[in-house]
């Protein structure tokens, strides 16, 4: 598609500088045309073609709560984009990170995964788009650290990293884990299970 300069509106000019002190200034600008939106640079080269249905703001990548406000660490930012009513997000260059196929997205936890519903399962993608939980379960949330996960699936709870399953679904009840130990209800007992999924009966 070929944009010539009086056919879209600039809706938003973003200018990012380099900060090793060489004097490099770089603009892309978020356009409309015929009722899309897409990406161009400073010189009218598509970035992004001009089909996707909404841009939102820029937002930090990472950010860390340092007394008591929250505070961007990295100047790593995105966006999150619309296209057909599926999500994904754009980087700060204008670049696609995360193609938009999702039904829904979160945002990303840690600049290190985000949550993604497809057809109501939730599952993880990294910040590249690489699926690293398939969208298989009625629940996911994280367990502790950045690593283990709860899951839910028909009514049931299970423990799963990024890489592997620890526990199938099976609990009945789950409780947030305390010094190396979570509390799980199975066949009317409570137990202590570690992350390694061992268990020891109360």
């Amino acid at each position: 598609m070929d944009i010539n300069a009086n056919q879209w509106e600039c809706i938003e000019e973003i200018v990012k500088e380099r900060e090793d002190g060489i004097d490099y200034t770089m603009r892309i600008r978020i356009v409309h045309l015929k009722g899309k939106i897409g990406v161009i640079d400073s010189y009218n080269g598509i970035i992004v073609e001009p089909e996707l249905d909404y841009i939102g703001p820029f937002v930090y990548s990472k950010v860390v709560r340092k007394d008591n406000f929250w505070k961007s660490e990295e100047k790593i930012k995105y966006a999150l984009i619309m296209k057909d009513n599926k999500y994904g997000y754009i980087n700060e260059l204008g670049e696609i990170m995360v193609e938009p196929i999702w039904d829904n997205i979160s945002a990303f936890v840690n600049q290190t995964y985000a949550y993604v519903t497809k057809l109501g399962k939730y599952g993880l993608i990294d910040m590249t788009g690489k699926v690293l939980i398939e969208p298989s379960y009625d629940y996911i949330g994280q367990c502790f650290g950045s690593k283990y996960f709860w899951v839910r699936d028909s009514g049931k709870y299970g423990l799963i990293t990024s890489e592997r399953i620890i526990v199938e679904p099976k609990f009945e009840m789950v409780r947030p884990f305390k010094d190396g130990k979570s509390m799980v209800f199975l066949n009317g007992q409570w137990s202590y299970m570690d992350s390694s999924g061992n268990l020891s009966y109360l």
